[in-house]
């Protein structure tokens, strides 16, 4: 698979006057803003949870991605397959997450989740199967090797990287330091990422669960997209993270509408069920937003 045209040119146009690819945050902000949704919609399939009208196969999981992906694709501004998923599916899998891409169509951001993180030789490795091969235009990233662990996949600016620094994981305070503490080392991560955030693509993953943190990272962090997983079920706080998350283009925060979005049906109706809940969290963004 290689790189296709860029599509919506036209949004992006008054934030890149010359004549270069946009960057990715840039490209983010406008698709998001055109559709009026931060939402960001998690594809993590599983065959046993597949509807009851479709057969639990990998072709069954194609139907009902690419019927998911159809219903939702105006109400989200990226979709985002967790590599883990489709790995556990073998080869089929990968064939499968490079279809769904495909559908997708540049009709929407995609974001590779694999929490990516290695030493620099192995790194540009990952970097040309993401966005080489399956042509997404994020990855998120582990930067626990160190910084030459990210900078491979910052070369194309048009392409994002979100750096995995708070997780909504309950024991993540062992490594990345407590709420309390004054100088975490998620704060560090996020003083750093501002610093070299100068290419226009680099942003970072901030668990919902941890609302608190989202408010310290956006302040250390002005002007980088965020990320934030852990809405819904995991049970964080939406309105402190839409409140306090947002700053001005281009540092948007994804929310991440995962499992209850997903699964929001078991039955035939399942893509009109992920459409609603997706519309739903997208009004409920807006609302605080315009609050």
């Amino acid at each position: 698979m290689s790189h296709r045209p860029r599509p919506r040119a036209e949004k992006i146009e008054a934030l890149n006057a010359s004549g270069d690819p946009p960057e990715f945050s840039a490209r983010l902000w406008a698709e998001a803003e055109a559709k009026q949704s931060w939402v960001c919609l998690g594809l993590d399939v599983v065959l046993t949870q597949l509807p009851t009208n479709l057969p639990h196969t990998i072709e069954g999981a194609r139907e009902f991605l690419r019927s998911v992906v159809d219903a939702s694709v105006e109400h989200v501004a990226a979709f985002k397959p967790n590599l883990a998923f489709y790995l556990a599916l073998g080869a089929d899998g990968i064939r499968l997450l490079a279809d769904i891409i495909d559908h997708i169509d540049h009709r929407a951001i995609v974001i590779l989740d694999g929490k990516f993180g290695d030493i620099s030789d192995t790194m540009e490795r990952y970097a040309r199967a993401a966005f080489d091969a399956f042509d997404a235009d994020a990855v998120t990233v582990d930067l626990y090797g160190g910084w030459d662990t990210v900078e491979p996949m910052l070369v194309d600016p048009a392409r994002g990287v979100f750096v995995w620094g708070r997780s909504s994981n309950p024991d993540a305070d062992a490594v990345q330091g407590s709420s309390r503490d004054a100088d975490p080392l998620f704060m560090r991560i996020a003083g750093e990422i501002q610093s070299r955030s100068a290419l226009g693509n680099l942003g970072m993953v901030v668990g919902a669960t941890r609302a608190g943190d989202v408010r310290r990272v956006r302040a250390a962090a002005p002007t980088v997209p965020l990320l934030a997983p852990g809405v819904g079920a995991q049970g964080g706080d939406l309105e402190s993270v839409v409140r306090h998350g947002f700053g001005e283009a281009p540092a948007g925060v994804l929310i991440n509408a995962g499992r209850n979005a997903l699964w929001a049906s078991a039955d035939a109706d399942y893509a009109l069920a992920t459409r609603a809940a997706v519309r739903e969290l997208r009004d409920r963004i807006n609302a605080v937003r315009s609050a």
